[in-house]
C-alpha cells in the first residue's frame, strides 16, 4: 500500500510540474497555433504576437488555457510514468 502511495504520489508530481511547464510555453504555443491557422499568409511570429497584444491584451496569449492545462496534466502526468515503468522494466530484462 505504502508503496502505491509513492507511485501515486510521484505522478502526481511530475503531472504538476509539466503543467508548470506548460503554463511557461503557453504563450508560444498560442502564437505557434495563429502562424499554422494562416495558412502561409507570411506573417512573422512578432507580428502575430503584437496582433494578439494589441487585440487582446497580455490575456490573449493564454486563450484556451484551461482545456490544454487538463489535458496536460493528464496526458504528461501518463506520459512521466509511462517512460519510468518502461525504463525499469527495460533494465530488468536487457
Amino acid at each position: 500500500l505504502i508503496l502505491l502511495k509513492d507511485q501515486f504520489s510521484n505522478r502526481k508530481t511530475l503531472s504538476i510540474c509539466a503543467t508548470l511547464a506548460w503554463w511557461v510555453i503557453f504563450p508560444l504555443d498560442v502564437i505557434k497555433s495563429r502562424k499554422q491557422a494562416s495558412r502561409g499568409i507570411g506573417q512573422s511570429s512578432m507580428a502575430i504576437a503584437k496582433e494578439i497584444y494589441v487585440k487582446h491584451g497580455f490575456v490573449g496569449f493564454y486563450r484556451g488555457f484551461w482545456p490544454g492545462t487538463l489535458r496536460s496534466l493528464f496526458a504528461n502526468g501518463l506520459s512521466f510514468y509511462a517512460y519510468k515503468k518502461s525504463k525499469i522494466l527495460l533494465q530488468k530484462h536487457l
